[in-house]
């Protein structure tokens, strides 16, 4: 005998237990679509390294604004601003009034 669910039209009740998923389950998939999600640090060539380092000092000097993009395992961080101050000691700038950026976290540089 199929029972009708009167909250959800065209599906029967003895169907309705098997949507359960357990609690270890659940923290399984999310870990594995987080996996998926993750992508690798880029390798930059000597031109790209050339152009960033280029466009830094240009934005430094002219104090124009900049998008630096800092690697994330997700997805790119853009940060946005003229650079204020470049330590080659500590091997980072500072763009803007807080942010500091350290030069290995750079994937790529635009000009907005």
């Amino acid at each position: 005998m199929n029972r009708k669910n009167k909250h959800i039209p065209g599906s029967n009740m003895l169907r309705e237990g098997s949507r359960i998923i357990l609690p270890e389950q659940r923290q399984a998939l999310m870990e594995h679509q987080v996996s998926i999600r993750k992508r690798e640090r880029p390798i930059l060539d000597e031109q790209e390294l050339q152009h960033i380092s280029v466009a830094i000092q240009q934005s430094f000097i002219d104090r124009t604004p900049i998008t630096i993009y800092t690697y994330s395992e997700f997805e790119d961080i853009p940060h946005t601003g003229v650079v204020e101050r470049i330590e080659q000691q500590t091997k980072r700038i500072r763009i803007g009034n807080n942010d500091y950026i350290y030069f290995s976290d750079i994937v790529r540089v635009t000009a907005p």
